[in-house]
């Protein structure tokens, strides 16, 4: 009798230890509640704060930010990671938010921890910074960079997954969002941050971290277009060592032309493909695949006696626009050009404002002299350069390539590289090359869609579809802009204004077998070469002012990797009306 009684005491004792405690605990949070929540409050203000400095581009102003959300997050860690607050996740009612809190303060400590070497890196980027170098680079800090960015992409991967393990059940919706809108925008940040992490070091070493390079930098007019963007229309060449830039030497390209190039190191059947037109500088960069044209010009560029490169970059009128966005307007020839004006005048204006070819070429050359003359004493803001350069670097706008084996493996990650992949699988490129020796593929849009189709067997029935369009006037455009150079030297003056001569290749998948090609509809034979696996079809389309011309390419494709749901790859050319594609998955093959 006793006993019971005395284990009843007991039993009775630790309900009323327990109560007390979660009485206790729910004090406990809700004061510590009310801090976390100001806290919270003051580094959500912190972020916004943050994204704005970012985009004005401001690094001290980033750097400071990156400050207080450290100390800001390791106060919300310190209010929601102790004891009491995680007995208090326990308990039912109350519990499921006081855990999401915890987790959420764990995850902003975690991040902020890993961004915290930011504060010091960044200012030595500043537009200050280098200005006072004359317009070197950073190589040490930006080494410095690559492992603070891993640290933060492996820490936002850990909170992504932290966050995506919460219990949605018991949040408010408040909470919830929150939760959500946490753990997409990391999900997002992630590749981005890998990337440049990657990056880094091998910005670094282009920047002649290690040893001086050497680039030819090749400026391709969209105007006129070829398979890597456009006709070269001038060069530079530029020094880098140990962050410093400076420029050699910027020429028109028509001073290359008197020297073929040597072809003799590319594969057979680019040569068979491009046949002598791969030789003449303005025919080089045909191909989409950019390693042969850096290869060209390297190749070229000794036969002129240039000597070695270490490699090639090419650019267009958009990434002049990107540069002139860090460097501030340029003016050349009473002309003043700046970052929202570029794009267009050197696609349309130019032409209009001056008519002799000599000295159109000379402006293209002075702007470009200019722009990275402005470069290299240090006149450029890093941030608003970096920003303006998204765009480009993902559309295939600006192009590098390195004659050293270990640097051209790290580009071949990014799309900068410029690769025509070579996998077997469903793919789909259009590629357009000027054939009427004019300027009017600033005018020319092209859409193109793959439809991966049906399967009998292990064979697949696919479809390429393209549509060229060209909206060139049929007046008012300077001589040079609308010749025809295609035609006969008599029907040259009679053809109608506003009018070109396309030749379009279509790259299928690799192995991929032609079936039947319509033009408008009608039947014809095409010409058919092979680069990279991938068979090239050609069709030439003369197209009038204001005229659309639609082909239309079906398609046979065997392989085992139709034994797949094929994921439709395609790729596109930069032009001066970026390209629309799309592809639509088609039904699983059986393999063979």
């Amino acid at each position: 009798m006793a006993n019971g009684i005395c284990r009843a005491r007991r039993i009775t004792i630790s309900l009323a230890v327990i109560a007390i405690a979660a009485v206790v605990s729910v004090s406990w949070l809700a004061v510590r509640g009310r801090d976390a929540t100001s806290t919270a409050s003051i580094l959500a203000s912190t972020i916004t704060q943050l994204r704005s400095d970012v985009t004005k581009g401001d690094l001290t102003a980033v750097a400071g930010d990156i400050t207080s959300l450290h100390s800001q997050a390791a106060h919300l860690h310190d209010l929601t990671g102790d004891p009491i607050w995680g007995l208090a996740a326990l308990l039912p009612g109350v519990g499921a938010r006081a855990s999401a809190a915890r987790t959420l303060g764990a995850s902003a400590d975690s991040i902020a921890a890993a961004a915290a070497p930011l504060a010091e890196l960044l200012p030595k980027f500043d537009k200050a910074a280098f200005a006072t170098s004359g317009g070197k680079f950073d190589v040490e800090a930006l080494t410095a960079l690559a492992p603070v960015l891993e640290a933060l992409a492996t820490n936002s991967e850990q909170a992504a997954q932290d966050l995506a393990s919460i219990n949605q059940a018991g949040l408010t919706a408040a909470q919830a969002e929150q939760v959500k809108h946490a753990r997409e925008a990391l999900s997002a940040a992630i590749p981005a941050l890998r990337s440049a992490s990657a990056a880094a070091p091998l910005i670094g070493t282009m920047l002649g971290s290690s040893k001086p390079h050497t680039w030819f930098i090749a400026m391709e007019n969209l105007a006129e277009a070829r398979g890597t963007g456009g006709l070269i229309g001038a060069y530079a060449i530029l020094r880098t060592d140990a962050g410093k830039v400076s420029i050699v030497e910027a020429n028109s390209r028509k001073r290359l032309d008197s020297k073929k190039i040597p072809v003799g190191n590319l594969p057979a059947e680019f040569q068979d493909l491009w046949a002598s037109d791969a030789a003449e500088w303005a025919g080089l960069n045909l191909s989409p695949h950019f390693p042969y044209t850096g290869q060209l010009i390297v190749n070229g560029w000794k036969a002129q006696g240039g000597g070695s490169l270490d490699g090639v970059v090419a650019l267009d009128q958009r990434v002049v626009a990107a540069l002139l966005a860090g460097t501030g307007p340029v003016s050349v020839r009473g002309v003043t050009v700046d970052s929202t004006s570029a794009f267009t005048f050197l696609t349309k204006d130019i032409y209009a404002k001056f008519p002799v070819v000599a000295d159109k070429d000379a402006v293209v050359v002075e702007l470009l002299k200019a722009v990275f003359q402005r470069i290299a004493s240090g006149q450029v803001s890093l941030a608003p350069l970096v920003k303006a350069l998204k765009a480009p670097l993902t559309q295939g706008d600006l192009l590098v390539y390195s004659v050293h084996k270990g640097e051209q493996a790290q580009l071949a990650r990014y799309s900068l590289a410029g690769i025509l992949p070579d996998q077997p699988g469903p793919f789909a490129m259009a590629v357009v090359n000027n054939g009427g020796g004019n300027k009017l593929d600033a005018y020319i849009s092209v859409e193109m869609q793959y439809d991966g189709g049906t399967c009998t067997d292990s064979t697949r029935t696919s479809e390429i579809s393209v549509i060229v369009h060209n909206s060139a006037p049929s007046h008012g455009l300077p001589s040079y802009v609308d010749l025809r150079e295609d035609l006969p030297a008599g029907q040259n003056a009679s053809a109608p204004k506003g009018s070109t001569k396309v030749l379009l290749y279509i790259y299928g998948p690799v192995k991929a077998i032609d079936a039947l090609t319509t033009i408008d509809g009608q039947q014809v034979s095409v010409s058919e070469g092979l680069e990279r696996g991938h068979p090239v079809w050609r069709v030439d389309l003369v197209l009038n002012s204001n005229q659309t011309r639609s082909v239309d390419l079906l398609m046979l494709e065997t392989g085992k990797a139709l034994s797949l749901p094929p994921e439709p790859a395609t790729m596109t050319q930069p032009m001066s009306i970026p390209q629309k594609v799309s592809g639509r998955q088609g039904a699983a093959c059986t393999a063979l």
